[in-house]
């Protein structure tokens, strides 16, 4: 592994070329020399773009898959996972010269209390103020809460899971009291889920969340 550190040291004269990388964009070629600095081959190359606060570029399988962006820093150690269709996504719903900062997972650039990682589950816009994802039903059945909400299919480890709570303190994470109706599939990579609380759950069960996670 090699750092800037090692291309700009003073004392190390083996750093005779100063070099770093861009964090708004860059591009790097890896060739390899002899001992005289006569190029041999060309080796590698990799393009990338600004990434979102808290996150890299890298390959996947560590070493040896697509350069692509990973879910954290990891200098020094394996490369984390790869999500790149959360990069895709950030390049297109961010102009260019945005903060890496507004980009991260948990940002919330538009203020309107959704996460950059819950605008891109529900695909929502994360530069325009939405509405909650979350649309409620008339009660039925003898339930006592019934919704419906859209979120993303065609993503690999994007998950969702509904929480309930009698306090919002304490939280049911194991979906015992909830029965999912329906998964309708839509043409633009999303589906349609039907959720409600059994008709007969804990009489103190009455408030739910989606929890989003990839």
């Amino acid at each position: 592994m090699l750092t800037e550190n090692q291309f700009n040291n003073p004392a190390d004269s083996g750093a005779l070329i100063p070099f770093s990388l861009n964090s708004a964009g860059d591009d790097v070629f890896l060739v390899e020399a002899d001992a005289a600095g006569n190029l041999l081959r060309f080796a590698d190359r990799v393009e990338f773009s600004v990434a979102p606060e808290g996150m890299t570029f890298g390959r996947y399988p560590d070493g040896a898959g697509s350069f692509d962006l990973l879910r954290g820093v990891t200098s020094g150690g394996a490369n984390t996972t790869a999500i790149p269709a959360y990069g895709e996504w950030v390049a297109t719903q961010f102009p260019p010269g945005t903060a890496s900062s507004s980009m991260a997972l948990a940002a919330d650039p538009d203020s309107d209390g959704l996460s950059n990682l819950l605008e891109f589950a529900f695909k929502l816009d994360p530069l325009k103020p939405d509405g909650s994802p979350i649309n409620l039903q008339p009660a039925a059945a003898g339930t006592p809460l019934q919704f419906t909400f859209t979120v993303r299919t065609d993503v690999t480890g994007l998950a969702n899971r509904i929480d309930v709570s009698s306090d919002l303190t304490a939280w049911d994470t194991t979906e015992a009291a909830v029965e999912r109706l329906s998964t309708v599939p839509n043409a633009d990579g999303t589906a349609t889920v039907s959720v409600r609380l059994r008709p007969n759950p804990p009489a103190l069960q009455k408030h739910a969340r989606i929890m989003i996670s990839l």
